[in-house]
């Protein structure tokens, strides 16, 4: 690895294009108030905790519309790329609404002594995306890892710069992604919680080209021996996007501000 030097600027590259307009607050009050008419639908019928379900129809919007937080912090000769809280990181908040749907379900068909089928259903619906969702968050807890050497994602390996490729991988049927394409192993890691969409980005509320950039840019850096700084790694990362945008797959020079 080459001495730590203090490089002023580095390439952004526009990999995509815009993003999808937020839907989050519409699509947000549309369930709040289909959950409302489901509330009085069920305390109607006196099925009461089935009311839990017009309560967590609603709550499966809160994390479209909270407030995002960016918090990239330096420990040591990393930074730390932190999650958000739970109410606004998709993954853990569908488990806990889909959790509380099959609690709910589970206790209205003990309470009544009947077995419903469309009850039995929903109950056995809600408990498997539950145990689904509490699977994917375990599987992308904690922080993303980055230095001037490697990438270290929750729950895998480190990824070495030197053993990998940096790029995109456009959309097809599923949303763009960030790709690392490791040596030997021609499948790449889709680094998921970078997504080209509001529903992903809000992982960690990072400019997902700046992303993109940030480690394309350290993986040249390593090849011309050029280390730059914890400080310097953040401070890419936190970069907003140039004005005026380049071109989609056009690059410019953006100055590295440390102050950040």
């Amino acid at each position: 690895m080459g001495s730590e030097v203090r490089v002023t600027t580095f390439a952004w590259q526009r990999y995509a294009a815009d993003p999808p307009v937020d839907t989050g607050p519409r699509i947000s009050w549309s369930v709040v108030g289909v959950g409302l008419l489901l509330i009085a639908v069920f305390v109607y019928l006196k099925l009461y905790w089935l009311s839990v379900v017009g309560v967590v129809l609603p709550l499966l919007g809160v994390p479209l519309v909270a407030r995002n937080r960016t918090k990239v912090t330096v420990v040591g000769d990393e930074v730390v790329l932190h999650p958000q809280h739970i109410y606004a990181n998709v993954y853990p908040w569908l488990t806990c609404c889909f959790g509380l749907f099959f609690m709910g379900t589970a206790v209205q068909m003990s309470i009544s002594g009947v077995l419903d089928i469309r009850i039995l259903f929903a109950s056995v619906l809600s408990g498997g995306l539950a145990v689904f969702f509490g699977l994917c968050s375990f599987m992308t807890r904690g922080p993303v890892r980055i230095s001037a050497s490697q990438v270290r994602l929750p729950g895998r390996k480190p990824m070495k710069w030197e053993d990998s490729f940096i790029g995109y991988d456009p959309p097809g049927r599923s949303a763009g992604a960030i790709a690392v394409h490791l040596k030997n192993n021609p499948k790449p890691h889709r680094l998921r919680m970078f997504d080209y969409l509001r529903f992903g980005t809000s992982a960690y509320n990072l400019d997902f080209n700046t992303v993109v950039s940030t480690l394309a840019q350290l993986r040249t850096w390593q090849r011309e021996g050029i280390t730059p700084s914890p400080d310097q790694i953040r401070a890419m990362l936190l970069t907003p996007a140039p004005d005026p945008l380049p071109a989609v797959g056009k690059s410019v020079e953006v100055p590295i501000d440390v102050r950040r």
